[in-house]
């Protein structure tokens, strides 16, 4: 890794982000580290050889970083560490994270990042810095010696959290299943998880939520579409070179009788190419595998209620020979410029796109106008708390609250109720989401049968257990 270049823009990104690790904290300026830093990678600010440890440092440190500010503020003399500057605050995160979470030798951790805050703040954090990150680095030492059964009996001593961080990071079977008798409290230091959202994981599944929690806390493993296959592609010979070389160096998995490629590790150029020429796109595993579950209507209308860049509808139109029946709407037309781009980078006309509020009363009237015909399916992946994608998505966590869920059931139902009016006769919807939250999912549906729905019966539920899934849930909804 190229990480002496590389710890300068993780400190700024992180820095510029200033994330809080507490819903309690939340600010009304927060914005999630991680698109922070993609602007950087897209603006060119960060080296290309830089990008995979500035990644690395950023999103280990949003995985953990509930459990390093319980650590540092325990550690500093006066206050907690969102009292201290952000950069100084940013500088000890990243600095804890990888003396704890990556395999650099500690000395030159703690030596590289007081150097980084010495350089920004001056002698006097420098001072703090250094303090500090050595008791941090004590704890390493000790956490390195204590076996599984012996952490959770030690919980909350800080060897042992960090112990069972790593524990969780690791994803070994006697970690997990010593970690299944541990607290909600002491679980949600470990993994940096809000404690609600851990009982309620362990109350609805069981055994599996120490799983869950295990593979949010490992880097994700973004997945491919093989996009040039599915159109029957005629290659030039450079784009055959680039599609071969992706294929050789792709990891295929097998997820409910289909086999789904994962991006190679340190591939991202590769990737990068692939997906410039048009070949792949990026979506993950469920999110494709809930497409072939419920694959386009072989005639008739179809809508992409909420649509955003296009990812799922440039698979529909895939899925469904082209996206002459294919309508799609959002409400950001920002997000449909960028969607129109995606259907043109890989080969595909765009559909008639909407930029509208689908909640609103006067837009639904217009659509039913412009559509009498009605829609023969309408996929409806609706807005949630995206609980099931914090492994992809880590800082996401620190903003869920307990009652976020229910909130966004409210605009989930005004959803379903306004596609309900745009459906064929015999038209159908197909309700999804990314998030693990029964008010979100079970419930809103049981709501939609109220409204005169038929839900297919099971609904379909993905837990992310592995590094490369998300959690989602989809349900198909069909007129009495």
């Amino acid at each position: 890794m190229d990480s002496d270049n590389a710890r300068p823009h993780a400190l700024d990104i992180l820095a510029r982000a200033d994330p809080v690790s507490s819903p309690d904290d939340i600010r009304t300026d927060s914005v999630d580290p991680a698109v922070v830093m993609e602007q950087a990678f897209a603006s060119g600010m960060v080296p290309a050889r830089a990008r995979p440890s500035v990644q690395n440092y950023v999103l280990t440190t949003g995985r953990h970083l509930a459990l390093l500010d319980f650590l540092l503020s325990s550690f500093l003399l006066r206050g907690e560490i969102r009292t201290l500057p952000a950069t100084v605050r940013s500088g000890l995160r990243l600095g804890a994270a990888e003396t704890l979470f990556c395999d650099t030798p500690v000395y030159v951790s703690v030596s590289s990042w007081v150097e980084e805050i010495k350089l920004l703040t001056g002698r006097k954090f420098a001072g703090v810095a250094n303090a500090v990150l050595r008791k941090v680095a004590g704890v390493e030492l000790a956490a390195k010696i204590i076996k599984p059964a012996g952490a959770v009996r030690q919980l909350p001593e800080a060897p042992a959290l960090v112990a069972c961080a790593r524990g969780l990071v690791g994803g070994e079977g006697d970690w997990l299943f010593a970690l299944g008798g541990a607290s909600e409290a002491h679980l949600a230091t470990a993994s940096s998880h809000p404690e609600w959202l851990i009982a309620d994981w362990r109350n609805r599944f069981g055994e599996h939520a120490i799983e869950m929690l295990a593979a949010a806390q490992r880097p994700h493993r973004q997945a491919l579409r093989w996009d040039w296959r599915m159109m029957k592609r005629k290659l030039t010979p450079a784009e055959a070179e680039l599609a071969l070389e992706l294929e050789k160096l792709a990891q295929g998995v097998e997820f409910e009788e289909e086999t789904y490629a994962l991006a190679p590790t340190g591939g991202a150029g590769l990737v990068k190419s692939t997906f410039d020429a048009g070949l792949v796109s990026l979506q993950g595993v469920a999110s494709q595998a809930v497409m072939r579950r419920f694959p386009p209507p072989a005639t008739g209308l179809i809508l992409d209620a909420c649509a955003g860049v296009g990812v799922k509808s440039t698979l529909i139109a895939l899925l469904a020979g082209g996206a002459e029946r294919l309508v799609v709407a959002d409400v950001s037309v920002d997000k449909l410029n960028e969607l129109a781009a995606n259907f043109e980078r890989i080969g595909l006309p765009a559909p008639r796109c909407f930029a509208c509020d689908m909640t609103d009363r006067e837009v639904v009237s217009n659509l039913r106008d412009a559509f009498p015909e009605g829609f023969a399916r309408i996929y409806l992946d609706a807005p949630c708390s995206g609980s099931g994608t914090l492994g992809r998505l880590p800082f996401k966590r620190y903003g869920l609250r307990e009652k976020t869920a229910g909130e966004m059931a409210v605009k989930q139902q005004a959803l379903i109720s306004a596609c309900r009016t745009l459906l064929a006769e015999d038209g159908d919807i197909v309700y999804i989401t990314c998030s693990l939250q029964q008010e979100e999912n079970e419930e809103v549906v049981a709501a939609a049968e109220k409204a005169v729905l038929r839900a297919e019966k099971p609904f379909w539920t993905v837990l992310p257990t592995e590094d490369y899934l998300e959690g989602m849930f989809a349900a198909r909804l069909s007129r009495d």
